[in-house]
């Protein structure tokens, strides 16, 4: 069994699932946060997610050299992300 198609496929779950939660995940009710500007936020990350998502089930199919790319994506994702 190859190890990083394994973890690639598992990293692959955790993306899908947190980013169908996360476009819809609306906390601004309990918090004094700009309502729309949260929301496209959360959309934007959401959509992010889904496309690593997707970028993780490609590279199960391929060579372990595309999964250890989609991890250098991933280290980008998180950065635009925090911006």
């Amino acid at each position: 069994m190859n190890v990083n198609k394994v973890c690639a496929f598992i990293v692959r779950t955790i993306f899908f699932v947190l980013g169908n939660y996360y476009s819809k995940f609306d906390y601004v009710k309990n918090y004094d946060l700009d309502t729309e500007k949260t929301r496209k936020t959360n959309r934007f990350i959401g959509y992010e997610a889904i496309v690593m998502g997707i970028a993780f089930l490609i590279s199960i199919f391929l060579p372990s050299i595309v999964t250890t790319v989609c991890i250098f994506l991933l280290i980008l994702y998180a950065i635009v992300g925090i911006l």
